[in-house]
This record gives structure tokens, C-alpha cells and sequence, in this order.
């Protein structure tokens, strides 16, 4: 179900190795440029890793947590001027939140706990981090009345981009148009 693209820049958006965009901000700004949000051979690629789903016949919980890892990345990736401070951080970020298992971070205290306020590895930003839990349990109340998210997420299928992103901002917490439209380009929908 999921796959995180990956994509070409122009010489302006890439990295100065060449290797990919410098910002999720150049990566949304060149596909919508270019019409390229919808294509499937679309990528995007970090400067220093990328992380790769491939479109697989998954458990439900699986998708799941895929998406909604998507999601963080796109919330994580929101506000910094480079992804590396992300990229270079997201093994200790998905070990903070538990491999991204949604009914464990459902779970976590709305008050920062002494962990998260230590973790040199991570991003300590409360905002953030309060925001991926509110999404969990988004996540759950939509895994409740659909089955899936992945299955949700089939119903936005025939609608157009924009009303996509509107749709993604009435429903998860914290989730802007820039963050909505990351997610978007972050995953096959």
C-alpha cells in the first residue's frame, strides 16, 4: 500500500552532491510545479538515507504503521530548513515511539515524560511529539470505524489532490497544508 517516493530534482532544489532535494519544502514545490504529485515513478530522496516502502500484500497493523510513520516524517520534517536534522535522527525517533506501534503511542502521557526530555538522539519538541500522539489515536478511531487507515485511505482514491489535503486537515490533529501535502508525496494513495 505505501511506498515513499523517490524523485529527481533540477539543479536548483538537489542537495549540492546532487543526490536529492535539500528540503521537503523543494520536493513538494517540484512536483506541484511539474504536475508530478500523481505519478507513480515519483521519488523523493534524503540527502543521507531514504526510507523505501514497497507496495506489499502487509497485515492491516503493518500498513498501518507504515502510514503513520509516513506521517511523522512529515510532521518531524515540518519547520526545518534541511530533513538531514531528521533523517539523521529517525532511528532514535522510531525508537521513541516504539517502531511506530500506533496502540503504544496512543498510549503515552500528554506531559512529556523525564525520557523524552533527556533523549539527545531525538527531537525534542514538544509540539511535535504531542502531535504523533494525538495521530495515534486518529489512527485508532479511524482502525475502529474502517478496519484499516490503509482502508480510509482507499476512500480518498477518487478525490482530487486538493481535496485530499483538506480532507487530511479536518481529521488529524496538528496537520497543516504543508505537512497534509508532505504525507501525500511521502506515500502511494
Amino acid at each position: 500500500m505505501s511506498t515513499i517516493y523517490r524523485y529527481h530534482a533540477t539543479a536548483a532544489d538537489q542537495q549540492p552532491d546532487g543526490s536529492g532535494f535539500a528540503t521537503m519544502q523543494a520536493a513538494i514545490h517540484h512536483a506541484h510545479r511539474y504536475g508530478l504529485a500523481q505519478v507513480h515513478e515519483l521519488h523523493y530522496e534524503y540527502a543521507d538515507s531514504e526510507l523505501v516502502w514497497e507496495s506489499s500484500n502487509d497485515d492491516a497493523d503493518d500498513t498501518d504503521s507504515r502510514l503513520f510513520e509516513a506521517l511523522a516524517l512529515a510532521l518531524f520534517e515540518s519547520g526545518f530548513s534541511s530533513n538531514e536534522v531528521v533523517a539523521n535522527r529517525w532511528n532514535d525517533i522510531t525508537r521513541f515511539f516504539y517502531d511506530w506501534n500506533i496502540d503504544q503511542i496512543a498510549l503515552m502521557p500528554s506531559t512529556p515524560s523525564q525520557r523524552f526530555l533527556t533523549d539527545k538522539g531525538i527531537i525534542r519538541n514538544r509540539m511535535k511529539r504531542w502531535a504523533v500522539i494525538l495521530n495515534a489515536q486518529t489512527f485508532l478511531q479511524l482502525r475502529r470505524t474502517h478496519g484499516s487507515v490503509a482502508n480510509w485511505f482507499d476512500t480518498l482514491d477518487e478525490l482530487p489532490e486538493d481535496e485530499r489535503i483538506d480532507t487530511l486537515i479536518a481529521i488529524f490533529p496538528r496537520v497543516g497544508p504543508n505537512t497534509a501535502a508532505a504525507w501525500l508525496v511521502n506515500i502511494d494513495v
